[in-house]
């Protein structure tokens, strides 16, 4: 259902933007308002199926009912709150361990929860169980590459998560990751980010803007964006947020004041 619930919401957006498909993105938009909603068992996780049943298999590896956090955006700590606690429920109930894939997933997903700790200890984990010599993820003891990128993908979100319209430094830092930089990770809206952090806070971001759209960005900490060595002028919002306008092949600096 979440899986539906975000292709749905993205078809319905698309269409509209375009201003296509009208007739058919209502009957898209109609089906969806009858899709079941997300359910919290008895036991207090999030229900896998309709039916609140028990769990026929203890710590199995596949988290199907939790696309909607990781790679979906349908539930989030700060837009849905009522959700965290049975979310953590359910990660809990599937345990830290799996095959290379699972653990990769399990990463992204305590990341999007913002604990970066519980992320980094199956980072661990599947550097010792799960993966070659050469860094490879393995399903038991096949080659896998989804598991290996997932991985990737895994450290990227405790590093940087960009799918709630805001770029967030720093969502989910371990805390053996005090200082460390990363150059060219990309985020949604056509941006491209190198970054300094010592001591658990960011001293510089580069942001190079692909597409020349307004950006969005929770670095943490108060900064000054400037492009060249001149100010750019930027709007702060109440959650600590800084917005500012972007050329199209620009390169602008935030710096802590």
């Amino acid at each position: 259902m979440q899986v539906l619930t975000d292709l749905f919401g993205y078809y319905i957006e698309v269409a509209e933007m375009l201003n296509i498909d009208e007739e058919f993105a209502y009957k898209v938009a109609k089906a969806r308002r009858r899709l079941v909603p997300p359910q919290i068992g008895t036991n207090g996780a999030m229900q896998e199926w309709t039916d609140d049943w028990k769990q026929a298999e203890d710590k199995h590896r596949h988290l199907s009912h939790m696309y909607g956090l990781y790679p979906g955006n349908i539930f989030s700590v700060r837009r849905t709150p009522q959700y965290t606690d049975a979310l953590k429920a359910a990660l809990e109930q599937r345990g830290d361990g799996g095959t290379g894939f699972s653990r990769a997933w399990k990463m992204a997903l305590w990341a999007r929860l913002y604990n970066g700790n519980r992320a980094y200890s199956i980072f661990k984990g599947y550097l010792k169980d799960q993966a070659c010599h050469q860094l490879f993820a393995k399903c038991f003891e096949t080659l896998q590459v989804d598991g290996s990128m997932g991985v990737t993908a895994g450290i990227t979100e405790m590093l940087m998560q960009s799918h709630e319209g805001i770029i967030h430094l720093l969502p989910a830092l371990p805390d053996e990751w005090s200082e460390g930089r990363f150059d060219g990770v990309c985020a949604r809206g056509g941006f491209q980010l190198d970054m300094q952090w010592e001591n658990k806070t960011i001293t510089e971001v580069k942001i190079l803007s692909k597409a020349g759209k307004t950006c969005r960005i929770d670095a943490g900490e108060k900064f000054t964006v400037s492009k060249a060595g001149k100010k750019v002028a930027s709007k702060t919002y109440d959650d600590g947020s800084v917005s500012f306008q972007t050329k199209k092949g620009e390169i602008y600096t935030l710096e802590r004041k």
